[in-house]
């Protein structure tokens, strides 16, 4: 799934049938340090239980 948004925010629709964990990953591209790093990692980890 690919969505850009200049508010930080993305939707990521989730349909959980099981119980489990999960983690999503993204990337995000910035450019507002020339020193610092070039893309940011987001992660949200997911405990689905019944």
């Amino acid at each position: 799934m690919d969505h850009s948004s200049a508010d930080g925010i993305a939707p990521a629709p989730l349909l959980a049938r099981h119980e489990g964990e999960a983690e999503l990953r993204s990337t995000a591209s910035f450019r507002g340090d020339p020193f610092g790093p070039q893309t940011l990692l987001w992660r949200l980890r997911v405990r689905v239980e019944s």
